[in-house]
């Protein structure tokens, strides 16, 4: 693979969503870290999207991982997020290269954006799936 061989991910393929994909990414992938993008985050229904933001104060929480510079590994994310030439365009997600930060570190990843129109979509204001999802289940107890 000539690209670089990172992954950012926002959603349920963060550690610690607990689901099933997150766990045979830690399992075939080595998790390097916290890290931001410069983006706008929403919800998709119960799984998150996120586009571009020309905002700095715009960011999504995430992690780094470094993956194995196989083409099979990322075909098999691209299978995940339904974007392979063989899923029916236009793509809900594309994988693009974007440079995320890592504390003082900026470093170049492979990133799912979302390629749907987002105009009918919840904004996740905080840029944190995990927080969002744990504070709407906080709220459906409380009721």
């Amino acid at each position: 693979m000539s690209e670089p061989e990172h992954l950012f991910v926002y959603g349920l393929l963060r550690p610690e969503s607990g689901h099933d994909v997150a766990g045979g990414l830690m399992e075939r992938a080595r998790h390097i870290g916290p890290a931001q993008f410069q983006g706008r985050l929403y919800d998709n229904g119960g799984y998150p999207g996120v586009v571009d933001s020309d905002d700095s104060a715009e960011r999504v929480i995430g992690d780094v991982f470094e993956i194995p510079g196989d083409p099979a590994f990322v075909e098999r994310l691209d299978v995940f997020e339904g974007c392979t030439p063989s899923d029916a365009p236009p793509h809900e997600y594309r994988r693009a290269l974007r440079t995320v930060e890592m504390g003082a570190d900026r470093i170049e990843c492979w990133i799912y954006l979302y390629n749907w129109s987002i105009e009918d979509k919840k904004r996740i204001e905080n840029g944190d799936f995990l927080a969002a999802i744990a504070a709407e289940f906080r709220k459906q107890v409380v009721r």
